[in-house]
């Protein structure tokens, strides 16, 4: 993947108007078309809760123009976003619709087929795209930890194999293997994914209801992952995303005190329609369900730099 020229003037300029001019459209938005999950993941508890009346095609295309000019990162999460059956028509609203967008990145458990994503990547060779699987260590020790089945394994396994075979194939696509420490396996991560492999660190949420969830490493553990992450990364678009964000965890948890002056660059957008500064800080700032309207967003002067956070990328704009 490369970062087209022409993208790069528009990119300051809105990061200016967002910095310097109060402008509260995100330039990177993540949605969720659905919060259902169809994992049992043993450290997050989102798959306990049934969400129905989530927002239809109709709002993202109605969100999306309003955002044509403005928004250059479109992160896809969930639950698992390959459950909504709208989620194919929202890749291709975004395509049409974004004048500036550079990245798709979509996270998914990867235990539903996802063939269909071929034809977009063929149809859009201006946009890049990241599929990131979650995947914890080898096969055996995954389906305990997520409480998969058989079934579910084996369609991670081919979907797996057909991203490696789209990078190939394709040079706007990349996948990523995101795997959750603590894990026994990630040496088999490493060695079978090499710089496609990524670590994250379990973290409370509650929007994924997970807030009695504690964390496997302890501070020094956590610290030397990132600075040994940090010395591994390759030198990829997302690579260079997961230095930056790694350097500003870092300096997170070397701070008693990471308070932050808060500017929109990212917000999160749920199935429901609330909006947020980020999937840690469940305080909504917002309910687009009824009315689509970034001006009356209730953002906060100051946030906690979080050191467990995946969207630490922007805080060198501060």
């Amino acid at each position: 993947m490369q970062i087209p020229v022409n993208k790069l003037l528009p990119l300051i300029k809105r990061i200016i108007k967002i910095r310097f001019l109060g402008d509260k459209k995100p330039l990177k938005l993540a949605i969720t078309p659905t919060l259902n999950c169809n994992a049992r993941c043993q450290f997050c508890n989102i798959w306990k809760y049934h969400h129905k009346d989530e927002l239809g095609l109709g709002f993202y295309e109605k969100l999306f123009k309003i955002l044509r000019n403005d928004l250059f990162w479109l992160q896809v999460t969930g639950g698992e976003p390959f459950l909504s059956p709208i989620l194919y028509d929202i890749l291709k609203s975004a395509t049409k619709e974004f004048k500036n967008l550079f990245l798709i990145n979509i996270s998914t458990n990867g235990t539903i087929p996802v063939n269909k994503l071929s034809q977009v990547l063929k149809e859009n060779p201006q946009v890049n795209f990241v599929l990131s699987f979650s995947l914890d260590g080898s096969f055996e020790f995954h389906k305990k930890r997520k409480g998969l089945t058989n079934e579910q394994i084996g369609i991670l396994k081919k979907n797996i194999a057909l991203a490696k075979r789209w990078y190939k194939q394709f040079n706007n696509f990349d996948y990523e293997i995101d795997y959750i420490l603590p894990t026994p396996d990630e040496k088999i991560i490493k060695k079978e994914f090499g710089g496609h492999s990524y670590a994250c660190f379990p973290s409370n949420s509650e929007y994924y209801h997970n807030v009695e969830m504690k964390i496997g490493n302890n501070k020094n553990q956590i610290l030397k992952h990132i600075n040994e992450q940090m010395k591994e990364l390759p030198l990829s678009i997302m690579g260079i995303v997961k230095r930056i964000s790694l350097f500003y965890s870092r300096k997170a948890f070397c701070n008693k005190n990471p308070m932050i002056r808060y500017y929109p660059y990212y917000l999160v957008l749920d199935s429901h329609g609330k909006v947020f500064t980020d999937i840690l800080n469940y305080k909504p700032i917002g309910d687009f369900s009824k009315e689509i309207n970034f001006s009356k967003l209730n953002l906060p002067e100051k946030v906690k730099l979080s050191p467990l956070s995946c969207d630490n990328l922007f805080y060198f704009l501060h």
